[in-house]
């Protein structure tokens, strides 16, 4: 397992940004429509991340001290992996993310 900062780095998936587009040839309107967009996007992922967060600091924070940065790393890698892979959740049908994911890519 790494250590330090390394081990809460994530690889990029998906799609490349629409920022990517070239915007030289667009009318004002569809600009507007684009920067409209990318605002939508940055606030869904700014209420993303503090729910997810929030969720981390009262599940696991709460009340505890840690002895060492190595130590608080080793603990939210482990929060990490037990959310993905253990944690049920009600919104997907009472499953970890983790085990939602291919249950929907089986029924796909």
């Amino acid at each position: 397992m790494a250590e330090g900062p390394e081990a809460l780095k994530y690889k990029k998936r998906g799609p490349k940004p629409k920022s990517e587009v070239d915007e030289s040839n667009l009318t004002e309107n569809q600009k507007l429509k684009l920067e409209l967009e990318k605002e939508r996007a940055l606030r869904k992922k700014r209420e993303f991340e503090l729910k997810v967060f929030a969720t981390l600091k009262s599940e696991m924070f709460y009340g505890k001290k840690f002895k060492s940065l190595k130590e608080l790393i080793e603990k939210i890698v482990e929060y990490i992996e037990f959310y993905n892979k253990e944690r049920f959740q009600k919104k997907l049908r009472c499953m970890a993310p983790l085990e939602y994911r291919n249950h929907a890519s089986i029924c796909a």
